[in-house]
């Protein structure tokens, strides 16, 4: 999705709104870190249950394999309100948990990592700096209070610490594993994924969906993917112009 906005932009195809309505699925990533290695928490599928947490809000745990320790260096310490001063301080007040949010051996087999996902509207704006994609305003959540909870009751449950990641916890900002929208149906693609500005052109990966969905995206992208693909004509056939079929509708 990120490469397909890159495209968009570097090119100058899709018209003024690519970089538009881009989405984190509102979500944000916690978890919780045994303080012994006596469950192996990475054995087994990586995604396997869901919990509904409230009418918004979606958590799935999620396993990392075996030896995938270096992960466990996007991870801190868990924090309620974001901000340097607040993580120092809860580093401060809680020096042997924070020493433990340090030690990465056997990280995957004790750490389980909860990823929490809202249907809840927010959105960020990217565009074009320095040849970089870059951030210009987001309403999207760096922090989800029942998130937080979650994960401190993950880690009453295995007798272990609640963290969270780094860049939510200093600056606010979510890590998602969903990014979404910035060439969306009805702004940047027409309704079978041809974007409107270059005929010929279609986006048929997340970069089209214009909402936070709430779960994992991956269904929608594909239930989406085979609807734009339904639409390409046969070989030798012409389809319609986008411009032709608004005006006959």
């Amino acid at each position: 999705m990120l490469g397909t906005l890159g495209i968009l932009l570097r090119s100058g195809l899709g018209g003024p709104q690519v970089g538009d309505d881009v989405r984190t699925n509102s979500e944000v990533i916690v978890g919780a870190s045994a303080r012994r290695a006596t469950v192996d928490y990475s054995h087994g599928v990586a995604i396997t249950s869901m919990i509904r947490a409230d009418e918004h809000t979606h958590i799935q745990p999620v396993r990392y394999g075996k030896g995938s320790n270096l992960m466990g260096l996007l991870g801190t310490i868990l924090v309620d309100e974001a901000g340097p001063a607040r993580w120092l301080a809860a580093a401060l007040r809680h020096p042997l948990t924070f020493a433990r949010s340090l030690w990465l051996r056997r990280w995957s087999e004790r750490t389980v990592i909860l990823l929490v996902m809202q249907s809840r509207e927010s959105a960020l704006r990217l565009r074009l700096k320095r040849g970089r994609l870059t951030t210009l305003d987001s309403t999207a959540p760096g922090t989800i209070p029942v998130a937080n909870e979650a994960a401190r009751i993950a880690a009453e449950a295995i007798g272990g610490d609640a963290g969270s990641s780094l860049n939510e916890v200093l600056l606010g900002t979510p890590t998602t594993a969903h990014i979404l929208g910035g060439a969306c149906v009805d702004a940047v693609v027409d309704r079978y994924h041809r974007v409107v500005a270059a005929p010929g052109l279609h986006v048929v990966d997340g970069a089209s969906v214009n909402a936070n969905l709430g779960v994992n995206p991956s269904l929608t992208i594909t239930a989406l993917a085979e609807h734009a693909m339904g639409a390409v004509p046969p070989a030798g056939m012409a389809a319609a112009a986008p411009e032709a079929e608004r005006a006959a509708a």
